[in-house]
C-alpha cells in the first residue's frame, strides 16, 4: 500500500492528522499520484499542513502501489487497515527524518473517507492503540444496513445508483457467502448488462451503462422484487450478515467523535450520521452529530473542513 505525507519545515513538535480521501475512480486521483494542488482534497490538506500540521493520506488498496488490484469500495476492514498501516508508516518516517510530532492525533475524512475514518478509529481502539485526540468523519455511510434498506425500497430515479451498485459488487466479490450472479439481484436486461462490464466502479457503470440507457436508476425497477423482499423481511441472512459486518455500530468509541453531515445529502443519506451518533452515544461513547443545515453532499464539504479546522485549533 502507499500514500502521501505532507509536513511543514518547522523545528517544533506538530500535531498529526490522518486524512482518508473520498470516493475516486481514476488512478490519477490517488493521493500519491497528485501532481498539482488545487481545490481538491490534496490541496485542502496541503493548506492544513501549511498551518503547522503533519498530514498522512493513504491511497487505500487498489490505488497507488496496489493499483493492479480492484479497490474494495466501502469495505470496512480493508479501509481501516490500509489507513492505519499508512499512519504507522508515517510515524516511522517522521522518526527516521527527525521530524517532531506532539501527542495530538486527529482522524478525518469525507464521504468514503468519512466511513474509512470511523472504521480506522474502531480498528485502532480495538487493537489497544488509544492515541486518538478526536475523530471527525464527514458524510460517511456508517449504517450500511439501514441505508441499504432505504435505497432498495425507493421508487424514484437515484442520481448515485452507480456508487450503490459498486458497493454491492465489492461485497459480492469479497464475501464467499455471496459470490452470486447479477441476476440474483437485478432484473433483466440490467443484470446481463452489468455482467458485461470488464471493470466495475461508479464511473464505468455511469458512463458505459446509465448514460447509454442500458441501466435503470429507479431501485424499484432495477432490483428484483423477491430479493428486496428478502432484505426487508430478514430472510436473506447471508447478505444482511455482510451488511452488518460493514456497519460501524457495535462498539464504544474511546476518543470523542464528531459526525458531520449535510442535511440535504441525497448521495449518502443523513440517516447514516444521525443514527450512528445515537447508537454510539447509547453505547457510552462521546459522540456528537453536527448537521450542516441545507447542504448536500458537495456543498457541505467546505463547511466540514472549516468545522474540523476549528476543532483542531481549539
Amino acid at each position: 500500500a502507499s500514500g502521501v505525507v505532507m509536513f511543514p519545515r518547522l523545528d517544533e513538535s506538530l500535531p498529526l492528522i490522518s486524512y482518508q480521501h473520498g470516493t475516486i475512480t481514476e488512478e490519477s486521483s490517488a493521493p500519491s499520484n497528485i501532481t498539482s494542488l488545487g481545490l481538491n482534497q490534496s490541496g485542502i490538506m496541503a493548506l492544513f499542513a501549511s498551518t503547522a500540521m503533519i498530514v498522512s493520506m493513504p491511497d487505500y488498496l487498489g490505488y497507488g502501489a496496489s493499483s493492479d488490484l480492484p479497490h474494495p469500495y466501502e469495505h470496512r476492514k480493508s479501509l481501516a487497515t490500509a489507513s492505519y498501516d499508512m499512519l504507522k508508516a508515517v510515524e516511522e518516517f517522521l522518526e527516521v527524518e527527525k521530524i517532531k510530532k506532539n501527542n495530538q492525533l486527529y482522524l478525518m475524512g469525507y464521504s468514503e473517507g468519512g466511513y474509512a475514518t470511523l472504521a480506522m478509529q474502531k480498528h485502532m481502539e480495538a487493537s489497544g492503540d488509544n492515541q486518538i485526540t478526536a475523530s471527525m468523519p464527514g458524510a460517511g455511510a456508517y449504517n450500511k444496513t439501514a441505508f441499504t434498506k432505504t435505497i432498495v425500497e425507493m421508487d424514484q430515479p437515484l442520481e448515485f445508483i452507480a456508487s450503490y451498485l459498486w458497493v454491492l459488487h465489492t461485497y459480492n466479490q469479497i464475501y464467499s457467502s455471496l459470490k452470486r450472479p447479477w441476476s440474483d439481484y437485478l432484473n433483466e436486461p440490467y443484470a446481463q448488462n452489468m455482467e458485461g462490464l470488464e471493470k466495475i466502479n461508479a464511473a464505468t457503470i455511469q458512463n458505459q451503462l446509465i448514460n447509454a440507457g442500458k441501466l435503470e436508476t429507479n431501485p424499484t425497477k432495477l432490483f428484483k422484487e423477491s430479493w428486496v423482499s428478502e432484505i426487508i423481511n430478514g430472510s436473506d441472512t447471508a447478505f444482511l450478515n455482510v451488511l452488518e459486518d460493514n456497519d460501524l455500530l457495535d462498539w464504544t468509541p474511546k476518543a470523542p467523535v464528531f459526525l458531520y453531515h449535510g442535511t440535504q445529502d441525497d448521495y449518502v443519506f443523513p440517516l447514516n450520521s444521525s443514527s450512528t451518533a445515537q447508537i454510539l452515544s447509547s453505547n457510552g461513547g462521546n459522540v456528537s452529530y453536527v448537521p450542516l443545515e441545507g447542504k448536500d453532499h458537495d456543498t457541505a464539504v467546505y463547511d466540514y473542513f472549516n468545522g474540523v479546522f476549528a476543532i483542531i485549533n481549539e
